[in-house]
């Protein structure tokens, strides 16, 4: 029984190894394309609101909402997920990458906004490593165990 539990995880792991990898490439494909196409402008948050996320523990998560201004003049806003930023830093600046085709397709320019995909990716691939090295252990332990 215990043997057929590690297999599961084991495979379970790789799986979760080789999926990490495709979607870090993924991701990082994607952000470096949005990171090349996009401009540069001063933003500033305008307020913080809270939309219903399904991924999130309590169901909800805070979202900044900053207002830039376009290259040709306009002002446009979009909703950043507040992780690190809070009502302290209401009527803060910060630099705004955007879409020039889609000017709502905007990130504030930090790393952890950029590159959320290949961090999650690298997070997804270090657990699964995690999970092969404690098996790689606890199958020592059970040969230990029996002798």
């Amino acid at each position: 029984m215990f043997s057929l539990m590690v297999k599961i995880f084991r495979v379970a792991a790789i799986v979760l190894a080789i999926v990490s990898i495709f979607w870090g490439i993924y991701s990082y494909i994607n952000e470096s394309k949005f990171i090349s196409n996009s401009i540069e402008a001063d933003g500033v948050i305008v307020d913080f609101v809270s939309k219903f996320n399904a991924g999130s523990k309590l169901g909800f998560s805070t979202f900044a909402v900053v207002q830039f201004t376009l290259k040709d003049g306009r002002i446009s806003t979009f909703d950043a997920i507040a992780s690190g930023y809070s009502k302290q830093y209401f009527g803060e600046h910060v630099k705004v990458l955007y879409n020039p085709k889609n000017p709502q397709d905007a990130r504030i320019e930090d790393f952890f906004n950029l590159h959320t995909g290949s961090i999650g990716a690298l997070a997804m691939f270090i657990i699964s490593l995690l999970i092969l090295l404690a098996i790689k252990f606890f199958k020592k332990f059970e040969i230990k165990l029996s002798h």
